[in-house]
């Protein structure tokens, strides 16, 4: 019998976000079994280690290979306030079961400023 091969797989739509824009999370089963778990469970740290939003989701999720699901965050903390810009780390957990599914991506917020010369 093969072993099994599940694989969770966590990106966002973008490395780089204006501040206050939509982050996208995606986590997609990159191997060769069907994932059965509950969650998402969505962890973001920033740059220091600090935990500053956490969100779970009390379901089940069925992903097959291939499929993904997706999840935003609104670059808010848990009190609703703005984070500032800095790099940020999500971490996507699925688990139940006796499966235990997780994976971390980087990206960055980041301020844009436009200088238009005349």
């Amino acid at each position: 019998m093969a072993p099994f091969e599940g694989i969770l797989d966590v990106t966002t739509d973008k490395l780089i976000y204006h501040l206050g824009e939509i982050v996208t999370i995606i986590l997609t089963n990159i191997g060769n079994d069907t994932l059965s778990a509950g969650g998402p469970i969505i962890n973001i740290y920033d740059g220091g280690g600090k935990l500053v939003y956490s969100e779970a989701c009390y379901c089940w999720q069925i992903i097959e290979p291939g499929e993904s699901i997706t999840w935003t965050w609104d670059q808010t903390d848990q009190s609703g306030n703005q984070v500032p810009p800095n790099i940020y780390i999500v971490e996507g957990i699925l688990s139940g079961g006796g499966e235990v599914y997780s994976d971390s991506s980087m990206f960055h917020i980041v301020v844009y400023s436009l200088k238009i010369h005349l």
